[in-house]
C-alpha cells in the first residue's frame, strides 16, 4: 500500500506563506485538513477520517514495513 499524500486538502492549498519561518521550499501546503484539523497531532484521538484510515490499515494488516516522510524544512519530497 503507497499514500503520496495523507492530507489531500492541506497539500492542494499551496501557498508562498505556508511556512514562512522555514528556509523552503517555495511553496508549502497547510497542515490543517479541510475540517481545519492537524493530523499530525490526531494519531491519540482519531478524530479524522485520514488517520482513523491510517490506524485501520496498521491494524487490519501484517505490515512489515512503515516509513513516513514529511516535505519539511526546505526538503520536498514531491516530484
Amino acid at each position: 500500500l503507497f499514500v503520496p499524500v495523507l492530507n489531500v486538502q492541506g497539500y492542494l492549498r499551496q501557498s508562498p506563506n505556508g511556512r514562512m519561518n522555514q528556509h523552503g521550499p517555495n511553496t508549502s501546503g497547510r497542515r490543517p485538513n479541510g475540517s481545519f484539523k492537524n493530523l499530525n497531532r490526531d494519531f491519540s484521538k482519531l478524530d479524522t477520517p485520514e488517520i482513523r484510515a491510517v490506524v485501520k490499515v496498521m491494524t487490519e494488516y501484517d505490515v512489515s514495513f512503515y516509513t513516513d516522510m514529511h516535505s519539511t524544512d526546505g526538503m520536498n519530497y514531491q516530484p
